[in-house]
């Protein structure tokens, strides 16, 4: 009998799994459903690519191995699958199944890569000894929603994609009080990271880490409608979120507040935008800011607020990465207060660099508004409110008493190498309001500009 007939025989007496929906309950009967089994594992030993499990309440003692996927049918095999938690009723509910092992992840993978796209929504995952969910070479996209890793021994959620042009997807999610990180995210080349709607909060590392091996890899991180509060100890000075080696950077609508370390700290990133935004309380105990900025070609921020930061709103650091140097700074229509320095500008930036702050408000700093620590280097700030119709603090404009600028001409704190040009400046203070669950906005301030950026 040749090869062709003995498939065909194959293919009638042994015909192949079909995708669909599983159900998984530990303690009923899955409402009466078919196919029904009593622990997560069991079921993802009887899943081919394309299934669904569906998983009624309950907790489930259990380190869920992907590995294992389709391995009751004896047909072992990587694939997309999705998970998702149910009510009684077999709703959609977010949150009804809690995934806690004796030991090890609640979901991880043996073999060296999965290959698939995975989805996980409203499954609660807590770990005594490991990461609450860690993959660490997927081939394929990875999305989650509704999830809540809190508790976890190590990091919450900790996820790397293994092959370029896939993305990482975390929606509506929770991962606080985490003995390491809340959410580590790591990828090569062509990687999107989406964060969007998710809290970071009490982790004793970052709240949020994305990391890529080199700047090379071009990941696109971008980050929205997020919070993350009070991570570090007085052990740690970790930031609210850590980005590092990237291609571009987006964060809007983000409020980061009282972390050890700086809210956001950016380093070796092509394309930095931040919008909308709150930084405020950061490193009270520490010289860290609101922002710290490490070697970032370009970096822009509209309508954000940094207040009571423990050094300067936003630090730009000196460069120690050469190639990716700051080429363009711009800051429109923000308001600074209530930090030693406003704005510190070290020498980080190619010969052709430009700088420029406008349109904000520099408010009670106890050093100064903006610091130029750099080399022959003109900063733009014009049309800003320094704290006083008088102007600011300089040694040109006599009767200023606001804020003051430090530069080469009126070198207040030492070190100031660069000039400010802060003239004109206005005459009455930008109206910025931020609820962390809204956009913020500007009021109207010359010409509407503020709410055209």
């Amino acid at each position: 009998m040749n090869k062709f007939f003995k498939l065909i025989i194959l293919m009638i007496t042994c015909p192949l799994a079909q995708a669909g929906t599983l159900y998984v309950d530990n303690v009923s009967n899955c409402m009466g459903l078919t196919t029904c089994y009593s622990s997560i594992q069991e079921a993802l030993n009887n899943a081919v690519t394309d299934d669904e499990i569906r998983i009624f309440p309950g907790t489930y003692p259990e380190a869920v191995d992907l590995s294992l996927m389709g391995s009751a049918l004896g047909v072992a095999t990587d694939g997309n699958l999705r998970f998702i938690t149910v009510d009684e009723n077999n709703n959609v509910a977010a949150r009804t199944v809690q995934v806690s092992p004796l030991n090890g992840s609640a979901f991880t993978h043996s073999n060296n890569t999965f290959d698939g796209n995975l989805e996980f929504d409203g499954l609660v995952v807590l770990s005594t000894d490991d990461d609450g969910i860690d993959f660490d070479a997927i081939n394929g996209n990875i999305t989650m929603r509704n999830m809540t890793a809190s508790g976890n021994n190590k990091d919450g959620i900790d996820l790397e994609i293994n092959t370029s042009g896939y993305s990482i997807g975390i929606y509506d999610s929770i991962t606080d009080n985490n003995g390491d990180r809340g959410l580590n995210l790591d990828g090569p080349d062509a990687t999107e990271v989406i964060i969007r709607n998710t809290q970071a909060n009490n982790n004793i590392d970052e709240g949020i880490s994305v990391e890529a091996d080199s700047i090379a890899d071009a990941l696109d991180v971008t980050i929205l409608d997020s919070l993350t509060q009070n991570n570090g100890d007085t052990s740690h000075d970790s930031a609210g979120i850590v980005v590092v080696s990237v291609g571009s950077l987006l964060v809007s609508n983000l409020y980061a507040s009282d972390n050890h370390g700086p809210g956001l700290a950016i380093i070796d990133v092509t394309e930095t935008t931040i919008l909308d935004s709150i930084f405020e309380r950061n490193a009270v105990t520490e010289e860290f800011s609101g922002i710290f900025l490490e070697s970032a070609g370009v970096f822009l921020v509209t309508r954000s607020i940094f207040s009571d930061n423990g050094y300067a709103g936003v630090n730009v650091y000196e460069t120690f990465i050469p190639g990716n140097e700051l080429t363009a700074l711009n800051i429109n229509c923000s308001s600074f207060s209530g930090n030693q320095l406003g704005v510190l500008l070290n020498d980080s930036a190619e010969i052709t660099a430009s700088y420029n702050i406008n349109h904000s408000n520099f408010i009670n700093h106890t050093i100064a508004g903006i610091h130029a620590a750099l080399e022959n280097d003109a900063i733009a700030a014009s049309n800003n409110w320094w704290g006083d119709a008088t102007g600011p603090t300089h040694s040109d404009n006599i009767a200023g008493m606001g804020d003051r600028v430090s530069d080469s001409i009126d070198d207040a704190i030492g070190g100031a190498l660069g000039t400010v040009n802060y003239l004109p400046f206005v005459m009455a203070p930008i109206s910025i309001k931020q609820y962390p669950t809204d956009i913020l906005f500007a009021g109207d301030f010359d010409g509407n500009i503020c709410s055209q950026l």
